[in-house]
């Protein structure tokens, strides 16, 4: 059967394992092919360990063009450098436990993988700069996707943006291009074997193994192939054998050390005659329980004494320097604690200024709004008031409730602030294992969403956790809420819960992609995905609030921005902000195309409106070209670009008259 693919050959990485579990093994299997299984996927498991999405531990290399005539194609290696098989002067460990899987996880470290696909690589999963499927995709400062190798390359530049320094920002890496490439289908290696008579190019091998497997899953078909071809572990035998023939070569391969070689002993044999030898004819076998002669416990007597001296003599130098340290330490003590009641005088001082210019700015606030009759005016600049740093990493999720702010961050912690006096922050919430992607506050609940694919519930009075929701199979990239219904998001996904009894009530996964942005209004449901926006009405015939039943989708908008990241709406349109740098506008009324505004260099990773009493308000956007650009909803034109972040602006919340932004730069900005 011929089949249709390119070839590819794959460095094994040292020490990396697929991050699936692997495969168990029954102990009461007595074969010792299974038990040497067991044992290397045992060791394989203990050596493991998003933005938005899961990454895959592969890398390849691309052979330029695809194959001629199906079942063969030119194919471009890595360089690996020649690493020599070395092996114990003892061959007592492979007399007594042998391990097939642990010799073919060694031998595969020092080989190069020939790799099939089954089908041909996509072209949006070739590297631009290497040719070859990606390898660690990350998404550069021109927004577009590299290998991480190829990026880090001296000369490397976007075809698209050749001006653009992609080493200017933080690199993110491009999840959903691993989980594609890991999903692809490829041929065991040991199907694999090289043409006959047109060198570096492979066909299919009728009889080697014609499993088809997933390509980031490989290693744990391989690594217990039976049709893998490895070498006998004994010192001066080179016989190749196929892994399910290793036992019964062991058995009889005539080169099994004596015990006794570190003694002097030269014997080989089999199994069975190195047995016999021990027992019968071994000349060292005795020497075990002979004493060692006097002047050979003598010397031994005088090498412990003068160890024993000089050991003494370190000691007292030791504690000498340890009485100095320790004197040192003291001081160091001392200046510490004088330190600290600096600073904290300091931070008190700078607690009483930070509150009195917070409320000249408010005030300042009042007397324009009451001026203009509106909630802000139309030539009010919006300037930073103040940054709240305390997390570790990126700030990607925030929400605030009355005098508090939460933030989630990629730190795996969620931080309280008190926005009424001081900006302090009043509580740290642990309980996420990953990344905290988004936080929505509904009534007195806090929800938060991670990579660890749980959702944490929290009281936001007593600032404590209450519950978690499980139920996805990925990470939870986004949640809205309503007073019924809580709605999560995720790899081609939505679960909607009861939001008092917690209670997963049904689950949609009719969406093409990654669902990274919802909004929940009185009248609409409405969810971002690939290129698309699906909107439910909540009426009897498409949304069931009570239940979260949902019918066929009322509405699907298309954009051509790519994956849709960001959404919200107002009284007038729906806005989404996209992968390509734009913010796609539709009226909400007839769904009609708007308007597209533009101006971003990088993904719009969030949108938020404030509404105005006279006119429509403004559009906040917040983006990965480290910038937050304001809109006159009347005019649809950019009126100001805040630019104090120092890395990507991740998400915004919007509180009265005021903004906050959290970015990449582990800082949280307030703008007033």
């Amino acid at each position: 059967m011929s089949l249709s693919g390119r070839y590819y050959l794959v460095e094994a990485p040292t020490g990396e394992s697929s991050t699936d579990d692997p495969p168990s093994y029954s102990s009461q299997n007595s074969n010792p092919f299974s038990q040497a299984m067991a044992q290397a996927d045992a060791s394989r498991a203990s050596s493991a360990r998003h933005r938005r999405t899961p990454s895959i531990h592969s890398r390849a290399s691309v052979a330029s063009g695809a194959e001629a005539d199906g079942t063969s194609s030119s194919v471009r290696s890595l360089p690996v450098p020649p690493r020599r098989h070395q092996r114990s002067t003892s061959d007592v460990s492979a007399m007594s436990s042998f391990s097939v899987s642990s010799l073919m996880a060694q031998q595969q470290q020092d080989t190069v993988l020939p790799t099939l696909f089954v089908k041909p690589v996509p072209s949006n999963l070739i590297c631009p700069v290497c040719t070859n499927p990606f390898q660690d995709p990350i998404i550069a400062h021109c927004g577009h996707t590299f290998c991480r190798n190829c990026l880090a390359m001296k000369d490397v530049e976007c075809k698209s943006h050749p001006t653009v320094n992609l080493k200017a920002g933080p690199s993110i890496p491009n999840i959903a291009v691993s989980e594609q490439l890991s999903e692809m289908e490829i041929f065991c290696r040991y199907g694999v074997k090289p043409h006959p008579t047109e060198p570096g190019k492979y066909v299919r091998d009728p009889r080697g193994c014609q499993e088809i497997v997933v390509y980031g899953q490989r290693r744990h078909h391989e690594a217990s192939c039976r049709c893998a071809r490895i070498q006998c572990p004994n010192s001066g035998c080179l016989t190749l054998v196929l892994a399910s023939d290793m036992e019964h070569h062991m058995q009889h391969c005539q080169h099994h050390s004596c015990p006794n070689i570190g003694r002097g002993c030269q014997f080989k044999g089999s199994r069975a005659d190195v047995s016999h030898h021990v027992k019968t004819g071994c000349t060292y076998q005795d020497a075990k329980s002979l004493s060692l002669n006097s002047e050979e416990r003598q010397r031994l007597r005088l090498e412990s004494t003068s160890s024993l001296s000089r050991e003494s003599t370190d000691m007292a130098g030791l504690k000498q320097h340890v009485g100095a340290l320790t004197q040192k330490v003291h001081k160091l003590e001392s200046a510490l604690v004088q330190a600290q009641n600096q600073v904290a005088k300091l931070e008190f001082d700078k607690a009483q200024m930070q509150k009195m210019l917070l409320d000249h700015s408010r005030q300042i606030a009042a007397l324009h709004g009451s001026l203009t009759s509106g909630l802000m005016g139309g030539g009010h600049k919006y300037r930073c008031q103040g940054t709240l740093v305390g997390h570790e990493n990126s700030v990607w999720a925030l929400a605030s409730s009355g005098d508090l702010l939460f933030s989630g961050s990629a730190d795996e912690t969620i931080k309280v602030w008190d926005i009424s006096h001081n900006f302090t922050c009043r509580s740290t919430l642990n309980a996420h294992r990953g990344i905290v992607h988004c936080l929505v506050v509904q009534g007195t609940q806090l929800f938060s969403g991670s990579q660890d694919t749980e959702i944490k519930v929290w009281d936001v009075e007593q600032l404590s956790l209450t519950d978690t929701l499980k139920g996805h199979k990925r990470p939870v990239c986004t949640l809205s809420a309503t007073d019924e219904l809580l709605f999560s998001g995720s790899h081609m996904s939505i679960m909607i819960w009861d939001i008092r009894t917690h209670r997963l009530l049904t689950e949609l996964n009719t969406l093409n992609h990654w669902v990274r942005a919802m909004v929940c209004t009185d009248t609409y449901f409405i969810a971002g995905a690939y290129q698309t926006i699906s909107i439910w009405p909540k009426s009897r015939d498409g949304f069931d609030v009570k239940t979260g039943k949902v019918a066929q989708r009322h509405k699907v908008l298309q954009t051509q921005g790519g994956s849709v990241y960001s959404l919200c709406v107002s009284k007038n349109f729906i806005f989404a902000g996209t992968y390509e740098h734009q913010i796609h506008v539709w009226d909400i009324e007839t769904y009609d195309d708007f308007t597209m505004l533009q101006g971003h260099e990088g993904i719009v990773y969030d949108v938020q409106v404030m509404p105005s009493v006279n006119g429509r308000g403004k559009l906040f956007s917040a983006s990965y070209d480290k910038t937050i650009r304001v809109w006159d909803l009347d005019t649809f034109d950019c009126i100001q670009v805040l630019s104090r972040h120092e890395h990507s602006v991740d998400c915004l919340v919007i509180d009265g008259s005021r903004i906050f932004s959290g970015g990449a730069d582990a800082q949280i900005k307030v703008w007033q």
